[in-house]
């Protein structure tokens, strides 16, 4: 017995110092400086406009601000303003862990060198870009990253050439090579690059208001759980290649050495070389679990009858809206590849008020434009009688309207604000006082899109839903803005 005692007191102190060990390198991990560049140009105004670049640029920052990143964001800037925000980004990357860089708009191609456009862009000739009315992109990304260990680069800019006949007619006594799109480019050691399509092709700008097909499929994967970087780009090329019906497929080049993650949950970066203290960061959740089955196992195997042989009875599990989203999304990923959101709402059950922004139950409305069919998830968390079964669950599919106003699909990078900042935000502006007058007051949430201001907003509620709520108040999703009071 005095045995059998003393190893499972080693066991446990093993696993004990083990799982210390792994919330140090995690922490460690999290340390990561994590820089990255995110510019959407649009508004040109010399050529036809892009609508969607600057949206694009918002959706990128919102995703790479999520899992660690300090980002030098800009949309629709002139060439002083992207030299200004270049020359901010070239500072802090230096000796970045992981430095990112992502453009959108419209790019050039000239003798096989690229170049990007600032929106006040004038090109009538060959050397109006080498003269420096477009930006080099070689000399760019040298001059900015080259002394970050990982360095990713992500290229919307494969648009066809809008100055192609400008610069031609005026070439007439010398050759000059313009073509469409952008010119193939070679990565460094630590370097990925990944373009919206191939070298010399063009791409797609998508459905105005919403993300291309290249950068909806990159936010979508880039920062999946546990997924390495070059894993998720094969998943964007599939996703862009379905979703354009073969008619684009994203390129790129790489010459990262060790694997990289940009979800530090799941798995923390390893940086650029194979470094011990690299290894020691990519801990992940399969990692911990093993050390909770390990502890387990050690007390099974202890036969000391006093540890405990159930686990203690959960009550409800209440979360904010962006942890129930999460949930619910990647149970639609599973229906289908290019489900996105429609609605997430809270539903009001008795173990919960909503006065913190969370529920035990939140339920995401999907759909897929590609088979135009549509479907509930619900996760729950409640143990309150008539709750849905904890866990996720299936509801049944229905068809699906592109053009319901009512049902317009949002990029998940749009949702910033959570479901607490949103009530903060309808407090100041009528609720305080709708709970002081009657605290039992359940306050719950619904987040949609506005097809006519073309913004995701929080309808926070003062009571157990739309019909015969004593207030509603509208939010920005986005920026956390208040909007109007809507009842």
């Amino acid at each position: 017995m005095l045995d059998s005692i003393r190893g499972f007191q080693m066991r446990y102190l093993t696993v004990i110092v083990s799982l210390f060990c792994m919330l140090f390198s995690a922490q460690a991990a999290k340390a990561d400086r994590r820089i990255a560049f995110v510019v959407g140009n649009g508004a040109y105004k010399n050529v036809a406009q892009l609508p969607n670049p600057a949206i694009d640029a918002q959706a990128m920052a919102a995703v790479l601000r999520n899992v660690g990143f300090e980002v030098v964001e800009g949309t629709n800037l002139t060439r002083d303003k992207m030299t200004e925000r270049l020359l901010e980004f070239g500072k802090k990357a230096q000796g970045a862990d992981v430095a990112v860089f992502f453009y959108a708009g419209h790019g050039i191609a000239i003798s096989g060198t690229n170049y990007l456009l600032p929106i006040d862009a004038d090109i009538k000739s060959e050397m109006d870009v080498k003269l420096g009315a477009a930006i080099n992109i070689d000399l760019t990304l040298d001059q900015t990253m080259s002394d970050a260990k990982v360095k990713l680069v992500f290229l919307d800019a494969c648009r066809d050439n809008p100055f192609t006949a400008k610069i031609k007619s005026n070439s007439a006594t010398r050759s000059v090579s313009v073509q469409s799109g952008l010119a193939e480019m070679k990565s460094g050691e630590g370097t990925l690059i990944a373009f919206a399509t191939g070298p010399g092709q063009t791409a797609l700008d998508g459905q105005e208001g919403t993300n291309s097909p290249f950068t909806r499929a990159l936010i979508a994967h880039i920062t999946s759980p546990g997924l390495e970087i070059q894993q998720a780009m094969t998943e964007v090329r599939a996703q862009v290649n379905e979703e354009t019906s073969k008619g684009q497929l994203p390129w790129g080049h790489t010459n990262l050495i060790g694997s990289v993650y940009l979800n530090p949950v799941s798995a923390p970066v390893a940086g650029a070389a194979p470094a011990s203290s690299a290894r020691a960061a990519a801990v992940s959740t399969s990692a911990a679990t093993d050390v909770e089955l390990e502890f387990w196992r050690s007390v099974k195997e202890s036969n000391k009858p006093e540890e405990p042989a159930q686990p203690e009875k959960k009550g409800p599990e209440l979360i904010l809206a962006r942890s129930g989203f999460q949930k619910v999304y990647i149970a639609a990923r599973g229906w289908n590849a290019d489900a996105r959101p429609y609605r997430l709402a809270s539903v009001a059950t008795s173990d919960g008020n909503g006065h913190d922004g969370k529920w035990a139950v939140w339920v995401g409305s999907f759909a897929s434009p590609s088979t135009q069919r549509e479907i509930n998830f619900t996760w729950s968390g409640s143990t309150a009688q008539g709750a849905p079964s904890l866990g996720i669950n299936r509801g049944s599919e229905d068809s699906y309207s592109p053009s319901n106003a009512n049902t317009k699909v949002w990029d998940m990078a749009f949702l910033k604000i959570d479901s607490d900042q949103a009530f903060a935000e309808a407090q100041k502006h009528g609720g305080d006082k709708v709970l002081e007058k009657s605290p039992d007051t359940p306050v719950t949430y619904v987040c949609d899109w506005n097809h006519n201001t073309n913004e995701l907003i929080w309808h926070v509620i003062y009571g157990a839903s739309r019909e015969g709520a004593k207030l509603t108040v509208s939010v920005n999703a986005s920026t956390g803005a208040f909007i109007r009071v809507e009842k």
